[in-house]
């Protein structure tokens, strides 16, 4: 028989000594056990309160006041009704006829007709119901959207709807004052943005041809929204995606132009000049002191630091040039992967409001950015997500508005409300920090391609 080695033995139990908890260790493992599942409980508590919140504002500043307003949606359904009519879409006073016809649309807006036909096309299965009709319709069509547009944003962060980070995300988007001012006017900027995560879901999802669709949809609603999108899908060399959008866009054109062409209507002046009308001394030109707040893009600051349209509108657009160069830069150094791409998304969602006109309703477009914000949160890119919360937060109430309301109504001085840092600085908040948020999120984009290097 082979005695056992009394050292060895000895060895072993002081092993396993150190490596069995002790009593006290059981305790104390015990205790920060059940401390961080009580920190847990207690944040996914409030975020189910933020959500509550963010779903009672939501549903006051957004459908409730839609009913009342709905303004913008007026413009596009009487020149979608003049469309399929066959008159000209584009002429204020058989904008008015058209709908006073159709049951007293508001005329508000009327006279800014400048979308291009080819917006109208989608529009056009509206036209067959009366006004109070369409209203109701493409409400209860716009809440659809943001339904599927949480839905998807979810499940873009990778995270489950009831999780801390699925509340907070939800509770974020359904807060943000450029979606209830999008509903409440009937804009397009939501639909166009819920389309776009819709087809970047798809493309994640490998239904390039879906994703074409939807990318083609979004850019016939909101052009200026859904451009860089397509561009970074050709860079990608998407090219399912990418040709089925030209042919869907191709297909819409060719139909909104052949319409009024066999109707012969001679829209084409008209629309000049409505454009020239809107953005030299009408509601679209943020030269305009008393409209200047609803502006989001650079060109209302650099004006109001500048005085010069010209100079505002070069500047803007060198500026938007050079940071997006940075985040290109960064991007064709990180490798292609859904959470890399999500980061390129978010950028392109800050820079695509920079340069070119720009309404605050458009920032609904900032879900992608909170998206991405959200579920880097968890990893080394925390100080970047939270930077990008906290630029993002200021737009959950609409401020400039409120600030030009302050002015207006006298509840400010009136030497504060005609001041240079009034007009320059504070009232156009909003570009400032939309601009810094894409430099946040270029710096995100650089420090992803220093990980992906330190991999290699």
């Amino acid at each position: 028989m082979i005695l056992a080695d009394p050292a060895a033995n000895a060895c072993r139990q002081a092993w396993k000594a150190r490596m069995e908890p002790t009593c006290g260790e059981t305790e104390g493992l015990a205790t920060e056990k059940s401390a961080s599942t009580a920190r847990q409980r207690t944040a996914r508590a409030v975020a189910w309160l933020l959500l509550a919140a963010a779903t009672a504002k939501f549903c006051y500043r957004g459908p409730w006041r839609a009913f009342q307003s709905s303004t913008d949606l007026a413009l596009y359904y009487a020149s979608a009704r003049a469309w399929v009519e066959g008159s000209n879409p584009y002429d204020p006073e058989n904008l008015r006829a058209v709908a006073a016809r159709a049951g007293g649309a508001p005329a508000t807006l009327l006279r800014n007709a400048i979308s291009p036909p080819v917006t109208l096309v989608p529009l056009a299965p509206l036209t067959l119901l009366s006004w109070r009709e369409a209203q109701a319709v493409w409400l209860a069509a716009n809440l659809l959207l943001t339904a599927g547009m949480c839905w998807l944003l979810v499940r873009l962060a990778s995270l489950r709807p009831t999780s801390t980070g699925g509340l907070l995300l939800l509770a974020m988007v359904l807060a943000l004052a450029p979606l209830h001012t999008g509903l409440k006017h009937g804009q397009m900027a939501l639909a166009s943005t819920a389309l776009l995560v819709g087809a970047v879901g798809a493309q994640w999802g490998g239904r390039g041809v879906g994703a074409g669709v939807l990318l083609a949809l979004a850019g016939v609603f909101k052009p200026q929204l859904a451009a860089a999108f397509g561009l970074y899908w050709i860079c990608r060399r998407r090219w399912r995606a990418v040709l089925t959008a030209a042919v869907v866009v191709g297909a819409v054109t060719l139909v909104a132009l052949l319409r009024l062409h066999w109707a012969e209507v001679a829209w084409w002046p008209q629309w000049r000049a409505n454009i020239e009308a809107c953005f030299y001394g009408g509601d679209c030109d943020h030269t305009v002191a008393g409209q200047a707040h609803i502006f989001i893009h650079l060109q209302h600051p650099l004006y109001a630091i500048l005085g010069s349209r010209a100079a505002a509108t070069w500047l803007g657009w060198a500026v938007t040039a050079v940071l997006a160069a940075a985040g290109v830069a960064a991007w064709r150094r990180t490798p292609e992967t859904p959470g890399r791409e999500l980061t390129v998304l978010a950028f392109l969602g800050v820079i695509c409001l920079l340069p070119v006109y720009h309404i605050f309703y458009d920032a609904v477009v900032l879900v992608l950015p909170l998206c991405w914000a959200v579920r880097a949160l968890g990893t080394r890119q925390k100080r970047w997500a939270i930077a990008t919360i906290v630029l993002a937060l200021p737009f959950l109430v609409s401020g400039a508005a409120a600030l030009h309301v302050l002015a207006k109504t006298g509840r400010v001085p009136a030497h504060w409300a005609s001041s240079w840092w009034w007009r320059a600085l504070l009232l156009p908040h909003q570009p400032y920090l939309l601009l810094a948020m894409g430099i946040v999120l270029a710096l995100a984009l650089r420090s992803e391609a220093k990980e992906a290097a330190t991999r290699l």
